[in-house]
């Protein structure tokens, strides 16, 4: 007798489960040495969800999945597809925790800001940080500004 053809097909075999991303979550955040309110806090959940994350009791939804892959500084693709190998001698470019924590956190709310959608990260991050500069600094800037503008021309 023939064995039945596995109706699953080669794409459905690849998928990650979710407690590949539940690891995935937690590998991560170890790596770069946050806590789980940390992350939760930064991507505005609580704390008790991020860990339902992360032991694969919930799965993220895709704004939430966008935040985390943000927060870590990657596509949220590469979050998903699982394709992030993680080695103690590579730097992932993850912001440190630091006594700045705040600021960071105030940084990852003000990218993903709704009040400013027609603008680009880049363009959000230099008004982020400008807009807490003094004014002898922001006056610095704009002069800095015109000066590289002037010789790009």
């Amino acid at each position: 007798m023939k064995k039945k053809a596995s109706s699953k097909s080669k794409i459905d075999k690849q998928t990650p489960k979710n407690g590949n991303l539940a690891a995935k979550l937690r590998e991560l955040r170890l790596a770069h040495g946050y806590k789980q309110a940390d992350i939760a806090a930064a991507i505005e959940i609580k704390q008790g969800t991020y860990s339902n994350y992360e032991i694969g009791k919930r799965t993220p939804g895709t704004v939430i999945i966008y935040r985390i892959a943000n927060f870590y500084g990657m596509p949220a693709d590469d979050l998903l597809k699982m394709c992030i190998p993680l080695d103690d001698e590579i730097f992932y470019d993850a912001p440190e925790p630091s006594d700045t924590y705040g600021d960071q956190t105030a940084f990852i709310r003000f990218i993903n800001s709704k009040s400013t959608p027609a603008l680009s990260r880049d363009d959000k991050e230099l008004l982020f940080y400008f807009s807490r500069l003094t004014l002898t600094g922001k006056r610095s800037v704009i002069d800095y500004a015109a000066f590289i503008r002037s010789r790009e021309k």
